[in-house]
């Protein structure tokens, strides 16, 4: 006999629900699929383990639901039965996606306040580095002194002629300049040119023979 303190004790439904189910052929991932409720709460209603759902109300709803998806009279099923308090761990589906929602939210709000805040240093930098450029008038840098090369004058053929030792800048210099070119020689007839010489021997070319026949056989004036 149950205490005063006890609450009477709950109607069995899940064994009911298991067997609709099974006597449809459907596996607890059909059951998913069709009524859009988590495998691990219908699990929980086919054991009778109602301190596993949610707040009671969304218990009360899964049950009507799966009650209904297995054609049995929602209303008989659930007449009588009392769901107690959730344990307090477990959290309504709809609060966990609020609260993962929220953290995301705040995520990007961060993200965005950090990248404000280094947009507003980069600025500050600048306008203080336009302030005191104003103040100091300017860059105060050293300015690099240009170095002036001064153009050596290029010295004469004679100073280079009468130098006993010249660079090879200088040597270069006075080969392209002041040195006279060496004569070439006089370029020699490619044959013989004397009557005489040629009279009575072999023609050495025939243009040598061309030139005998043309200027050698005139006789000569008597």
């Amino acid at each position: 006999m149950a205490t005063p303190h006890e609450p009477p004790e709950a109607p069995l439904v899940g064994p009911r629900l298991a067997e609709a189910r099974q006597a449809k052929g459907l596996t607890l991932f059909d059951a998913e699929r069709g009524t859009r409720i988590p495998r691990r709460y219908l699990e929980a209603l086919e054991a009778d383990q109602f301190s596993l759902l949610p707040a009671p109300v969304y218990a009360r709803g899964f049950l009507r639901n799966y009650a209904r998806f297995l054609g049995l009279d929602e209303n008989a099923l659930t007449a009588g039965l009392t769901l107690g308090e959730t344990h307090p761990s477990v959290l309504p589906v709809i609060r966990q996606r609020r609260n993962t929602n929220l953290w995301a939210v705040a995520g990007v709000a961060f993200m965005l306040g950090l990248l404000l805040w280094a947009i507003l240093v980069l600025r500050v930098s600048n306008v203080a580095e336009d302030i005191w450029s104003d103040i100091t008038g300017g860059d105060d840098s050293p300015v690099a002194t240009p170095i002036v090369v001064t153009a050596t004058p290029a010295p004469s053929c004679g100073q280079l002629a009468g130098s006993a030792s010249l660079s090879a800048e200088e040597q270069r210099f006075f080969d392209a300049n002041c040195a006279t070119p060496t004569p070439e020689p006089p370029t020699q007839a490619p044959f013989r040119t004397d009557c005489d010489a040629i009279r009575g021997t072999d023609y050495e070319s025939s243009a040598e023979r061309e030139f005998f026949l043309e200027n050698c056989l005139t006789p000569a004036p008597g």
